[in-house]
């Protein structure tokens, strides 16, 4: 970073701005996001297949944070998404639900999740809005497949995912976390450590931070390496054409942060249909009206 200032990744950098181009007819939208501001499903499962009990209950927390959570049974979608993901050719959610049987492996993508049973596709997709609904972010923009670890990175990442990171995590620390990084990014996990209240709820030489590994190394950080791009091609107010592409971006050499220049970008994947919050479809046919 220029002036020997840390590098960090967050969302009033130029990459996290929309972009519009004009191609011929269309108009040529992309978007890119975090994916550390998701978390990893996969790592419900161990390196052994077992069920990892750390992610089990940050993912427990996630499913009871998202605004409809009252009409979903979280404990049941665990269980059927370690059916679906582990080893064994049946388990106890799993047999006799699918006609092709359950994938029996680490999910390829998140879209994945509205096959599973007890995953309703709306909240799979989340909403756009319409019909009197506020949006709401919906699981395959919570989650993700393709970070190498746990990390979240904490200038990035969401309400709905703030709070899984542990018991100890309430609204109010939430409130006071996105507050700050409004005002100035976290430049290092020691910003956060100085955040007032962030360790209410501890006991004596206890911290929010050592709950989560060594300074908060295990679960947080400051920057990111993998990033989700959407594009899409929209002609006289609508979508013709929509794809989604994952790239890993490898920093050069002493400058981690994504705005660093030298460092090089490589695509971990390209969907050219991907899962999209309901109902936007539905708003861009009326804007074509």
């Amino acid at each position: 970073a220029e002036g020997g200032a840390p590098a960090t990744d967050h969302s009033a950098e130029p990459w996290a701005a929309p972009i519009e181009h004009p191609v011929g007819d269309y108009t040529v939208r992309i978007r890119i996001s975090d994916e550390r501001a998701r978390l990893n499903v996969n790592l419900l499962l161990n390196a052994e297949g077992g069920v990892d009990a750390a992610a089990r209950a940050r993912l427990r927390r996630l499913f009871l944070a998202l605004p409809w959570s009252a009409t979903l049974d979280a404990e049941a979608m665990l269980d059927a998404l370690a059916d679906w993901m582990d080893r064994a050719a049946e388990g106890e959610a799993e047999a006799g639900l699918y006609e092709e049987g359950a994938r029996n492996a680490r999910l390829e993508t998140v879209d994945e999740l509205s096959s599973i049973a007890g995953f309703d596709p709306l909240a799979v997709s989340g909403w756009a809005g319409g019909r009197g609904l506020d949006p709401f972010p919906g699981l395959a923009d919570l989650l993700t497949r393709w970070t190498a670890d746990a990390k979240v990175n904490v200038n990035t990442v969401p309400r709905e995912a703030l709070l899984t990171l542990s018991d100890a995590m309430s609204e109010g620390k939430v409130a006071a976390i996105l507050a700050r990084r409004a005002e100035r990014p976290f430049e290092s996990l020691d910003d956060l450590a100085s955040l007032p209240g962030i360790d209410e709820g501890y006991g004596a030489g206890q911290t929010f931070l050592g709950e989560l590994g060594p300074g908060g190394a295990d679960l947080l950080s400051v920057v990111s390496d993998t990033f989700r791009v959407d594009i899409e091609a929209v002609r006289d107010g609508v979508v013709e054409a929509r794809a989604r592409q994952v790239v890993l971006r490898a920093p050069a050499e002493g400058a981690p942060g994504a705005s660093a220049p030298g460092a090089t970008v490589t695509e971990l994947s390209w969907d050219p249909d991907p899962i999209l919050p309901a109902g936007e479809g539905e708003a861009a046919e009326g804007e074509a009206q």
